[in-house]
């Protein structure tokens, strides 16, 4: 079985968490690829605020992260939002096991918040590259792809491109 986490950040673009849903959110066997454990995890395991809809659910903390194969980070409504020091922390945990983490549209900036993004290849929204830019100065910016595959970090241009990236992932 695949484990797949999901970051769950105040502000998480609900359109993003609804791609990782459609795409994570089903069994596979059928096609081959098999069973995913679909774990959706926040701070102190709290309900998330999504932009623009409701509330999600978290059903894992932070630690839910360190057990995953993938480790999914959506995009927020403000991309300039501080992101929590525990959430860095995580990160960078995953990161050092060897999980692969792939972020959609602006989720770039998180990965750059937690210094993941430093010296790799990268892109966001085409309207947010220079700001990525500056948030990860070393960081290898993409400007015309739909995604990046820089091995086990994998970012995606946009919200549509987050759909894209999350198939390259499946197969």
């Amino acid at each position: 079985m695949l484990t797949v986490g999901v970051l769950l950040l105040s502000g998480s673009r609900a359109f993003d968490l609804a791609v990782v849903g459609e795409v994570w959110g089903r069994d596979w066997s059928e096609e081959g690829i098999g069973r995913v454990e679909l774990r959706w995890c926040s701070v102190g395991r709290a309900n998330t605020r999504t932009s623009p809809y409701g509330e999600l659910r978290a059903t894992h903390g932070l630690s839910g992260l360190t057990e995953c194969a993938l480790v999914l980070v959506g995009g927020r409504r403000d991309h300039t939002a501080d992101v929590p020091p525990p959430v860095c922390r995580a990160l960078r945990r995953v990161a050092s096991s060897g999980a692969m983490i792939a972020s959609l549209c602006a989720g770039s900036f998180t990965l750059a918040a937690a210094g993941l993004l430093d010296h790799r290849q990268a892109t966001t929204h085409w309207m947010l590259l220079d700001a990525l830019q500056r948030a990860a100065p070393t960081a290898d910016i993409r400007r015309d792809v739909l995604f990046t595959d820089d091995g086990d970090l994998l970012t995606s241009a946009g919200a549509v491109g987050g759909l894209d990236l999350n198939l390259h992932l499946l197969r």
